[in-house]
Parts: structure tokens; C-alpha cells; sequence
């Protein structure tokens, strides 16, 4: 599989260059066979290349991605701001919490601006942010994302919406992992009513 990955790398290379959103999704190819071997540590490196490359991509073409037409200024700043938290989440996964702190400070509020318009972006947002911020050990910051992310989908879509569950289970995880298995329950308890609902 590696082998075809690497011939198609070079057609894509030849054809479109290494600025370019075809080369960013031959990356993400990569990533996954490498996550899925698993070799972490090339997992990684075509993390922070993809990183790369999606930055070109949007610095340079800006507003409108010609090959590709679904893709517009704010897919494109979503796709940038989700590369940023998967590798502030996978270094921090090895233990690189360095290098997860720079790519969490680079992510910075960025996310709030998908709020009004791009509901589902900026909760996916949450959930991330939440999941790197308790990869480095920043608990008390990501158990108020984890709440906010409860509060807002409720808001936004309702009690019974499937992006609640997922919520109330993040964050009944998060308690879990901190001992606190009693109020986990009751909130694995009520997002199974959601899902059952």
C-alpha cells in the first residue's frame, strides 16, 4: 500500500505541485496508513507536513480553491484550524507537550468565529480543543470546554440532538478519568436515553 501511496505521490506532485490541496488529501492518505500500521513517529511528520501544506494552500490561494470548488475561504480556515488541533492532540499524545502547547496557542479563539454560521464546525472545534487541552495536563481549562460544549449543543440543537450525547459521553469520560465514576454514570445514563430517544 505504501508503494502505491508513494507512485501516486509523484503523479500528484508532477501534476499539481506541493502547494496544492490535492497534495494536502495525499498526505491525509498517508497519515492514516501510518496511524493504522501503527508508525507514530512517520504518523507525525506527515501530520505536521499536512499542516504545512493546508497553510500554503490558504495563504496562497486565499478565498477561492480552483480545483476543487466546494472549498471557500471558511472551509478552508476550518480545514487549517482542524490540522492545528489534530497536532496539538498527537504530540501531545507522544509526549511531546512542547510542541502540542505551540500548535494549542496557535489555535488560539480561532474557533469562535465558525459559531453563528458554521454550527457543526465549531463544535467539532470544541471537542477537539477539549481533547488537547487534556492531552497536556490543562484540566481545569478543558472541563469548562467540556461544559461549554454540553450547554451550547443543547442551545443550538436541541435537548435531544446526537451532538449532546456525544457531549454529556466526552465529558462523562473526563470525569471518569479523574475518579469521579458517580456523576459519570449519570451523564453515560442520559446520553443513552438521547441515542435511545
Amino acid at each position: 500500500l505504501e508503494e502505491t501511496l508513494q507512485q501516486f505521490e509523484r503523479l500528484t506532485l508532477k501534476r499539481f505541485g506541493p502547494e496544492d490541496i490535492h497534495y494536502y488529501f495525499v498526505l491525509d492518505a498517508y497519515f492514516w496508513l501510518y496511524t493504522f500500521l501503527p508508525d507514530y513517529n512517520k504518523a507525525i511528520q506527515t501530520l505536521s507536513r499536512k499542516h504545512e501544506v493546508l497553510k500554503n494552500v490558504y495563504e496562497k490561494k486565499g478565498v477561492a480553491i480552483s480545483a476543487i470548488g466546494r472549498f471557500n475561504k471558511t472551509n478552508m480556515e476550518s480545514m487549517l484550524l482542524s490540522e492545528i488541533l489534530n497536532s496539538a492532540t498527537n504530540y501531545a499524545m507522544i509526549g511531546n507537550t512542547l510542541r502540542a502547547e505551540a500548535f494549542l496557542a496557535e489555535a488560539g479563539n480561532q474557533y469562535r468565529k465558525f459559531e453563528k454560521e458554521f454550527p457543526i464546525d465549531f463544535y467539532r472545534s470544541l471537542i477537539a480543543i477539549s481533547k488537547c487541552l487534556i492531552a497536556t495536563d490543562q484540566l481545569e481549562k478543558a472541563e469548562n470546554i467540556l461544559k461549554e460544549s454540553i450547554v451550547w449543543s443543547r442551545k443550538r440543537f436541541g435537548n435531544f440532538h446526537p451532538n449532546v450525547a456525544r457531549s454529556l459521553c466526552s465529558y462523562a469520560a473526563f470525569l471518569e478519568g479523574l475518579g469521579n465514576s458517580g456523576d459519570a454514570d449519570k451523564l453515560y445514563q442520559e446520553a443513552k436515553t438521547i441515542q435511545e430517544t
